[in-house]
């Protein structure tokens, strides 16, 4: 499914945090960023760059990048889902667009609501008993 420019902004804002690993600092102040060094990871795995900068926002990310290049230090760029428990729900993996599933989802319960309160009683009796029925029925 296609996504909305709602979506690609959700994503970009609460889903994605933004790396550049780099073996130098550059000169000046970078601003809204983290620091990692590489040698407190664990799982490394012969990785060339000693450091890590974790961005939370794209601009921070693309203001750090034309730093990087203005300085001529050679950098390595990842763009990575967050490990937080929103993440499934904002970036499904169906890939399906966010909007268009809040969107439905609040028509279903607005229809369901309506059937519930303009159908006859004796209908929604019906129902519920055929239903306890079949559940008691069942060895």
């Amino acid at each position: 499914m296609q996504q909305t420019s709602l979506d690609r902004w959700i994503k970009k804002k609460f889903v994605y945090v933004y790396e550049i690993h780099s073996n130098l600092v550059p000169k000046g102040i970078m601003r809204n960023y983290k620091l990692v060094e590489t040698k407190k990871i664990k799982d490394r795995r012969r990785s060339p760059w000693k450091k890590i900068f974790v961005f939370a926002s794209e601009e921070s990310y693309d203001e750090a990048i034309t730093r990087f290049q203005a300085e001529a230090i050679s950098y390595e760029t990842k763009i990575k889902p967050k490990k937080k428990w929103w993440v499934r729900y904002l970036d499904p993996p169906s890939k399906s667009s966010v909007t268009y599933n809040i969107f439905w989802t609040i028509v279903k319960g607005a229809i369901s609501v309506m059937v519930m309160f303009m159908a006859p009683l004796e209908w929604i009796k019906g129902i519920v008993v055929t239903l306890i029925m079949s559940v008691v029925r069942r060895p």
